[in-house]
């Protein structure tokens, strides 16, 4: 259950590097920001979470649609999770709708 919430609603960008420059390069790679992945600007403007920073809504851009595959790729399992148990159902799955989370990839 924790897994399926969790999962659900995961935000890679949010994820934890054992380094923090491991966090930066994936970030950048993420933003596809190949010319400099040492550049410590995409994991400030995640810190400061400035959703009227125009750079930073640009970031989120690149950001969501891996959120996205994420959430789909593990609702399309939590399908057959839902219909087999009694209290849960696809469309309210631990308060999640299976199929709404599929939509947006």
């Amino acid at each position: 259950e924790n897994v399926c919430r969790e999962g659900l609603t995961t935000k890679l960008s949010m994820g934890e590097a054992t380094e923090e420059i491991d966090k930066v390069r994936i970030l950048n790679v993420m933003i596809e920001n190949m010319d400099n992945l040492d550049d410590e600007s995409a994991l400030e403007r995640l810190k400061v979470n400035d959703t009227n920073n125009e750079k930073y809504k640009e970031d989120l851009s690149f950001y969501t649609p891996g959120d996205n595959a994420l959430r789909c790729d593990l609702a399309l399992k939590a399908i057959s999770v839902a219909l087999s148990l009694e209290c849960q159902s696809p469309d309210n799955f631990f308060g999640h709708n299976l199929f709404e989370i599929i939509a947006n990839d």
